[in-house]
């Protein structure tokens, strides 16, 4: 077991352990991500939802989902966090909402037009060191996706079936932000010592999901509906974590919700 440092020791002993994610400067970048590409990939998004009302040959859907969201957290940026503090990347599961267009293009094809959100926040403090008299040096990291996507999703089942089998896939824009907020410690000052700050990045990225679901119509306009999306993304991180590798978005969306026929 690898005994804790307080900041007494490590404020004489300036040359213990610097991890990367130690080594933060009171001044952060400045983020340097516009709202402009945003605003255009939203509008094409909108563009796209407006135009399949003319390629819709059959019934037209509108469908609200809750569920969850659990990031993969396989990249560099994760992988140095788990080092360095406590909160790992399963604490990151947390409650997803989307919403989504749906328009039959054939009995056996439908096209998805869907925006969901996920907000998480977890509490992390250093596994290494402590506070004065022992106290735990917190801050606060959290992550929001917000992916804007065009699918298509085909039906398994026959068209007199009781209940819809369907599987899918999809991309579009993932709009994300990442966040830290709380308590860090200066490695690049002798002695080093404890200071509050904010640290973020966010942007836009181009990504992929695969869809499976189940659809059961509940008299001629309702219907339930449950699905599983296993999201493809990536990004480079910059702004106030420039230098810090891969930051990546994927992860497994399990919702449950409710359709209307338009």
């Amino acid at each position: 077991m690898t005994m804790k440092t307080s900041m007494t020791t490590l404020l004489n002993d300036p040359s213990g352990d610097r991890s990367r994610f130690g080594e933060r400067s009171k001044t952060p970048s400045k983020n340097l991500t516009g709202t402009l590409t945003k605003s255009l990939v939203l509008g094409a998004v909108l563009s796209v939802a407006m135009a399949s009302h003319s390629w819709a040959v059959g019934q037209q859907s509108f469908r609200v989902r809750f569920g969850v969201f659990q990031p993969d957290g396989e990249s560099a940026y994760w992988f140095d966090k788990e080092l360095d503090f406590f909160g790992d990347i399963e604490e990151f599961e947390d409650t997803a909402v989307g919403i989504d267009y749906v328009a039959e293009l054939n009995p056996l094809m439908s096209l998805l037009v869907s925006a969901d959100y996920y907000y998480g926040e977890v509490p992390q403090s250093y596994r290494d060191y402590e506070g004065p008299g022992g106290s735990s040096i917190v801050h606060d990291t959290s992550l929001s996706i917000t992916p804007l996507t065009v699918g298509l999703a085909f039906n398994l089942t026959p068209r007199r079936s009781p209940f819809r089998v369907f599987v899918g896939a999809g991309g579009g824009i993932y709009l994300w932000r990442l966040e830290e907020i709380g308590d860090f410690i200066d490695f690049d000052i002798v002695p080093p010592e404890i200071f509050f700050d904010r640290f973020k990045d966010e942007g836009e990225e181009f990504g992929y999901y695969l869809l499976a679901g189940l659809e059961v119509p509940v008299g001629r306009s309702l219907s339930f509906v449950a699905d599983a999306r296993f999201d493809q993304v990536e990004t480079t991180l910059g702004g106030d974590f420039r230098g810090f590798g891969k930051l990546d978005l994927s992860g497994s969306r399990y919702t449950f919700g409710i359709g209307w026929r338009l």
